[in-house]
């Protein structure tokens, strides 16, 4: 075993502690709208325009839904509470006595986020990825909030789908989060020099071309995108679109705070439980808590 993984990596997230002695990007990750042209042709411009034909599509008891996405997940949530001025940390990102996700700006966005329930369903608990990308082939989900790694298993089972970047709501674009999928060498691992070298090469132009023909991913190489077979590629237009409204997930170790009490709010609010404010303040409050234990 060479002790080499791949890792999409939410830095500071709970999720990803590594013990790593290398570690190179292999692909940029961002998540814009997948729509199925089979029941909507064109891609929707603006949530406002995507609630009006939801309506007459939606039949929840038929399931089927106007738009899916993982409501209770913060790393897709961010971007509602993000768009009218909320954030997680002050200082790009760096201050954690600095918490903005229950600003009026990120109430705002979550009120508009959960209007989307009216076309989408009922409960949190009941979207998860593996029920979206069933519907959306099946043509019963029309649009799905997505990531590039979702375009390899759509060309597999042949689906009709196009790409836009998020919808405007009220104007205003969603500021969703960026980030980069790693390779790394393990620490442990009995053979490092052959990994590393083994990483090197996965990461070279040449196969990050490569991997791009296979899954899709675009290279987390600038000069790259203007290779023919990426620059003729419809599908990464609307990333690249989309990426202009997109921040850097905070790289600071208090990130880990912020998925479960985020996770929460969102699905109390998503599900009735409690008011936008309300759940938010709540996830702050536990946020800041937990920053103080840990010190």
């Amino acid at each position: 075993m060479l002790g080499l993984f791949i890792q999409h990596i939410n830095i500071g997230s709970k999720r990803c502690v590594f013990f790593i002695s290398l570690s190179v990007a292999i692909n940029y990750t961002i998540f814009p709208l997948f729509y199925n042209k089979d029941v909507l042709p064109n891609g929707p411009a603006t949530f406002e325009e995507l609630l009006d034909f939801g309506k007459k599509f939606t039949d929840k008891k038929a399931n089927k839904f106007g738009i899916f996405w993982e409501a209770a997940n913060g790393y897709y949530g961010n971007s509602f509470l993000a768009m009218d001025g909320g954030y997680v940390f002050g200082d790009n990102g760096t201050n954690p006595e600095d918490i903005g996700i229950n600003n009026a700006g990120a109430v705002k966005g979550l009120d508009n986020m959960l209007k989307l329930k009216a076309i989408s369903a009922e409960k949190s608990g009941d979207i998860n990825y593996g029920t979206m990308m069933g519907l959306f082939q099946e043509g019963k989900v029309a649009t799905m909030i997505n990531g590039p790694w979702a375009i390899g298993d759509l060309k597999k089972a042949n689906t009709n789908y196009g790409i836009v970047a998020l919808p405007t709501f009220d104007g205003k674009h969603l500021n969703s989060f960026s980030g980069v999928r790693l390779m790394g060498v393990s620490t442990y691992s009995k053979f490092p020099k052959a990994a590393q070298l083994f990483a090197q090469f996965i990461t070279s132009d040449e196969m990050l071309l490569e991997r791009f023909k296979m899954t899709g991913q675009i290279p987390p190489v600038k000069s790259l995108l203007s290779a023919p077979e990426i620059a003729s590629n419809g599908d990464v237009k609307p990333f690249l679109e989309q990426a202009q409204y997109a921040t850097p997930m905070p790289a600071i170790a208090e990130m880990k705070y912020f998925w479960d009490p985020v996770g929460a709010a969102l699905s109390e609010a998503w599900d009735g439980k409690a008011t936008a404010q309300a759940a938010l303040e709540t996830a702050v409050k536990t946020m800041k808590e937990a920053i103080k234990a840990a010190k």
